[in-house]
């Protein structure tokens, strides 16, 4: 009976560690850009920032094993979807995606660009907000006989300015007709 069990076990481990289309060697790495948007001077009492269109360029690096190309890559961004495929998909492929300001969750940022602060002193002028939203890819690799899905996430990053010129105080709300500020 531990012959019978042992045999088995050895007969799971094989076809485990065997399954057609699986290798370590494929993978999908992902970069972006981080889109600088500038915001005028937002009165005391506000603090959710709701933000413009955002431009993200993309470069993927695709690898698929197992003598496997890469077919497509679907990058993916709330409801925001864009393909590549066929030439696009070289060493390095690069794309970019605009994302729409109903796509992005307003920002509530406290004690940043507000009225009543002393531009040049204690007022900060620039922040960096990271993962504001997620970028999911999936690329497509296959032969002949199989496919594979390879599956990678990468959180989005934004930097902010403060529009305002510290020798300037009359036109510090200028920039704040531009972008939708709730």
């Amino acid at each position: 009976m531990t012959i019978f069990c042992r045999s088995r076990l050895a007969l799971l481990l094989f076809i485990s560690c065997s399954v057609p289309g699986y290798t370590e060697d494929s993978s999908l790495q992902i970069s972006a850009n981080t889109p600088e948007v500038s915001i005028g001077i937002r009165a005391d009492d506000r603090r959710a920032l709701r933000l413009p269109d955002l431009q993200y360029t993309f470069r993927f690096e695709p690898r698929c094993g197992n003598g496997k190309t890469p077919r497509s890559i679907l990058l993916s961004i709330a409801d925001t979807r864009k393909t590549l495929s066929g030439r696009a998909l070289r060493e390095t492929a690069e794309l970019v995606m605009k994302i729409s300001p109903g796509q992005i969750a307003p920002l509530s940022l406290q004690g940043f660009c507000l009225n009543g602060d002393d531009p040049g002193r204690n007022m900060v002028m620039r922040i960096t907000v990271y993962g504001v939203i997620t970028a999911q890819a999936a690329l497509l690799c296959s032969d002949d006989e199989n496919e594979q899905m390879i599956y990678a996430a990468h959180a989005l990053d934004l930097t902010l300015h403060c529009a305002v010129e510290p020798d300037s105080r009359e036109n510090q709300y200028s920039a704040e007709s531009q972008y939708s500020i709730n």
